[in-house]
């Protein structure tokens, strides 16, 4: 029950910390499931595992709309879409074109 209500708070650096960690967690996650798909399916690789970064980032979107709409934390919401946007900025300047994966 503290968890809960620990995720419940209207706070700015709570904000900035799931904006972090969400993001991270996705990312990996649906590395992991394109890598499954291309081993059972026999695929190349129509993906890359940089652009999954986008896929996570877009999860923060509905975990701020969840702050914003049902919990009316706008003081958390406003910590993810900041570093949402921070995210997103550095991945286009930084990591469009790298050939770096998150899984191997």
């Amino acid at each position: 029950m503290g968890m809960i209500r620990f995720l419940k708070r209207d706070n700015f650096s709570l904000g900035i910390v799931l904006g972090l960690l969400i993001p991270i967690i996705f990312s990996f996650l649906f590395a992991g499931l394109l890598w499954m798909a291309q081993q059972l399916l026999h695929v190349d690789q129509w993906v890359k595992q940089m652009d999954l970064l986008l896929l996570g980032f877009a999860i923060n979107l509905l975990v701020m709309r969840h702050f914003v709409v049902k919990l009316k934390s706008e003081h958390t919401a406003k910590g993810i879409m900041i570093i949402t946007l921070a995210l997103v900025v550095a991945y286009f300047i930084f990591l469009k074109d790298s050939n770096f994966a998150l899984l191997k």
